[in-house]
């Protein structure tokens, strides 16, 4: 399998990178190797011959993620081979969180969780029902996750590691061609 991934660089990206680039060919796409997802464009006729796409990337306060989604299901919606995973963020399942208010503020803008129908989630959701499509979709959205980023905002003693977040990753694009895993949320059972 070709695999295309945004971030590639560092925490759950550079985990994924890793853990796929045992078993598959992976390409990563990241700023230090002249990658920027504001240049969605770019990154996708770089990963034209790809069979997965995942979006891992974001920038805080811009929908960039939600513009590469779109671009790639808009190419590839017809496609049965094909794969988009999303990377997002278990601030989707809830509201801002006082004991947190940086974690979740940056989290719930930077992948685009907020309340005027512009977020991840909701776009993929309404792609998945109301359009015809033959490729699979999947957004992952793991909790606390020992990540550079993450333990600079969080006291947090048990986090997911990235490999566990890349483990999951790995486990949905193996999965038979048949099987589309749709919305997955995983932390760890005491985070709160």
């Amino acid at each position: 399998m070709k695999i295309a991934i945004t971030g590639h660089s560092k925490g759950i990206g550079k985990a994924c990178y890793d853990v796929l680039s045992k078993d598959h060919d992976v390409i990563g796409f990241s700023r230090s190797n002249g990658f920027n997802i504001n240049q969605p464009r770019k990154i996708f006729i770089a990963s034209v011959n790809c069979d997965v796409f995942i979006n891992n990337a974001y920038i805080m306060d811009t929908k960039d993620q939600i513009n590469l989604f779109n671009l790639f299901f808009d190419q590839w919606r017809d496609d049965p081979s094909k794969t988009i995973v999303n990377i997002g963020s278990k601030s989707k399942y809830y509201p801002y969180n006082p004991n947190m208010p940086n974690l979740t503020a940056n989290f719930r803008s930077g992948k685009g969780y907020n309340d005027n129908k512009t977020d991840l989630a909701e776009v993929v959701y309404d792609k998945q029902l109301f359009t015809a499509k033959k490729c699979r979709i999947t957004t992952i959205n793991p909790g606390y996750t020992n990540t550079d980023l993450v333990a600079r905002l969080v006291n947090e003693v048990n986090m997911l590691s990235p490999e566990e977040v890349a483990n999951t990753v790995k486990w949905v694009i193996e999965q038979p061609a048949h099987i589309e895993v749709g919305d997955l949320g995983i932390w760890h059972p005491s985070e709160r």
